[in-house]
């Protein structure tokens, strides 16, 4: 089992326009492996009977951020942006500079609490999500379930093997996926339409 902050190779395309996501590397939802089972029957006094063997399920969990956040951003052009954003990038650079991301935008040209409160809340709203799931994926011993299961057909114990696992999934997508329903607001610079300007974000917790 293992969280943490994914880089921004590994979950770009798949946090897409959102300020941040759980999910596995490389952009899986299927952050839960619930098929690592294998059943084996039984010899000796356990002739006949089949059970799990060499359980092998895991959890991946990776938080990622939208790349208007990071500092390795995307850039844009400062050509009709706000007089008070591109003054402060020529202080900054002076007129060599043409582009600049969000990051830069409201971190050095200029410095808008708003934009690193925001990825202040990015990241606790993921982590806690994470949380959640490492909670719920622990809450019941999924292996324990599986060492449970013996059946007098290998089709009947492969089926209660993927109902536990499917069980064990279900309850830690619902737990990842839990919001409060209340909204954040921040400002701060955006390039929108074409231009900078001060723009207002808005953040599910």
């Amino acid at each position: 089992m293992t969280t943490g902050w994914a880089s921004g190779s590994e979950v770009d395309s798949c946090v897409g326009r959102r300020a941040g996501a759980v999910v596995q590397a490389n952009c899986s939802r299927e952050w839960f492996d619930k098929d690592g089972f294998s059943v084996t029957q039984g010899s000796g006094p356990w002739a006949g009977l089949y059970y799990v063997s060499n359980p092998s399920a895991g959890l991946d969990l990776k938080a990622g951020l939208n790349p208007m956040f990071r500092a390795d951003g995307p850039t844009h052009p400062l050509a009709g942006g706000d007089t008070t954003l591109v003054s402060g990038c020529r202080r900054r650079w002076g007129s060599v500079v043409v582009a600049v991301n969000a990051h830069q935008a409201n971190t050095v040209c200029t410095t808008m609490s708003d934009f690193t409160d925001a990825i202040a809340a990015i990241r606790s709203h993921e982590e806690g999500h994470m949380n959640a799931g490492v909670s719920a994926a622990t809450a019941d011993d999924l292996y324990e379930d599986w060492d449970a299961i013996v059946s007098n057909r290998r089709s009947d114990a492969k089926s209660a093997a993927s109902k536990a696992a499917n069980t064990a999934y279900e309850r830690v997508s619902t737990a990842i996926g839990t919001h409060t329903g209340a909204t954040l607001t921040y400002n701060f610079w955006t390039f929108t339409s074409g231009s900078w300007s001060m723009g207002g974000v808005h953040l599910q917790n």
